[in-house]
């Protein structure tokens, strides 16, 4: 069973695989066992990512659930950070009219090339979802997970526009950590 509880965290442990309208699907970076998040960060539904991808489109159709917007600004954050570093951020493109997908990814738990894997795996749902354009916004390594996405040839390079790229600080010429 299943209660819709707030979530305690575990922000390096938890990567999305899949947002739409403020609703994501995590995965633990340890277990392989997934979550949906609504948009307040109540858990839904847990168990399987095929489960909670398929209580993400039960709750799609039975709350009307629909992008404010077919251009997505993409927030990502740095080492060490989670999504929430940048929510003031989220919240004022929010505020603006703008569908935000604030990127949640285990920045200390996983390899470069598996974070711009996980990055590109959401902009294929965000192509699939009915999105047209994608704008990012980076922090520190945040801008090198999208300049490595954005080198991939994933499926969504074809389906989506790449609008702006502002880069926060990103540590283009290596870093001792």
């Amino acid at each position: 069973p299943n209660l819709p509880l707030p979530t305690l965290g575990g922000r390096q442990l938890w990567a999305d695989r899949h947002w739409f309208a403020g609703w994501r699907v995590q995965q633990h970076a340890w277990t392989g066992h997934a979550r949906l998040l609504d948009s307040n960060n109540v858990r839904q539904a847990w168990g399987s990512l095929a489960a909670c991808e398929a209580a993400l489109q039960v709750a799609r159709n039975e709350r009307g659930l629909s992008l404010v917007s077919d251009r997505v600004v993409v927030l990502v954050h740095g080492l060490g950070r989670s999504r929430a570093s940048m929510s003031e951020l989220a919240q004022a493109l929010e505020a603006q009219g703008w569908a935000v997908l604030d990127m949640g990814y285990p920045s200390t738990r996983r390899s470069l090339d598996e974070h711009a894997a996980q990055l590109g795996g959401l902009l294929d749902h965000l192509a699939d979802d009915g999105a047209r354009q994608v704008d990012f916004v980076t922090h520190s390594l945040g801008g090198i997970v999208v300049r490595s996405a954005l080198a991939r040839k994933d499926a969504w390079r074809a389906q989506l526009e790449i609008g702006r790229l502002a880069m926060l600080a990103p540590p283009s010429q290596g870093s001792s950590l």
